[in-house]
């Protein structure tokens, strides 16, 4: 740990703390899961940040990727 600490430290220019923890569903079946997936692409969607750049280039959203969250 301390190696991957000094490590760090020398790529991101300062003192890092790490945090490890273990991943798992969270506690959410399937339905809950996708349920909560669909809400949070919507809300990309809906951002008005992602509007604007999709209507300045005329693109279109091709994916969305839900990050796994970690708890602080």
């Amino acid at each position: 740990m301390a190696l991957l600490k000094t490590v760090c430290a020398e790529v991101f220019g300062g003192a890092v703390d790490i945090v490890i923890a273990a991943g798992g569903a969270g506690g959410m079946n399937p339905q809950e899961k996708r349920e909560r997936n669909h809400t949070l692409v919507q809300q990309a969607l809906n951002h008005p940040l992602i509007a604007d750049a999709i209507d300045i280039f005329n693109g279109k959203l091709v994916d969305v990727q839900i990050l796994p969250e970690v708890n602080k």
